[in-house]
């Protein structure tokens, strides 16, 4: 059953501490998959959790206006700015999920993952939460 927590409140006051700490407690619980969204505009969940973000929603909104001013128009003609933007979220989508999916198959390999069970046969794998 999925679960929606919002947190809000005013500047300072330690929500996104807070965000990051719900959040390392429930991948620890094996509570997830988790999606973790920071509307902020200083967007620094990701420095909390110790992750790092090639790509922000800022950065894509920031490159669509900047578009409309620039000589060289990123956006391909035909192609609203609406379009464009649902292309970038998709493909930096599919890449940073492919890096971390190679990610998770190297540390597999060098940890020997794969087929290695513990005294209550699971796997024992830092990427799995259970």
């Amino acid at each position: 059953m999925a679960h929606v927590i919002a947190i809000a409140g005013k500047g300072g006051v330690g929500k996104t501490t807070l965000t990051g700490l719900i959040i390392q407690y429930l991948g620890k619980k094996g509570k997830g998959p988790i999606l973790a969204v920071d509307a902020d505009a200083n967007s620094n969940l990701n420095e909390v959790l110790g992750v790092e973000v090639e790509s922000t929603l800022g950065d894509v909104r920031e490159e669509v206006a900047r578009a409309e001013m620039s000589k060289t128009n990123p956006i391909p003609a035909g192609m609203s700015k609406a379009d464009y933007m649902e292309f970038k979220f998709d493909l930096d989508f599919h890449e940073n999920f492919c890096k971390v999916l190679r990610e998770y198959v190297k540390y597999c390999h060098e940890h020997s993952c794969y087929n290695k069970k513990d005294d209550k046969d699971k796997p024992k794998c830092k990427y799995l939460p259970y």
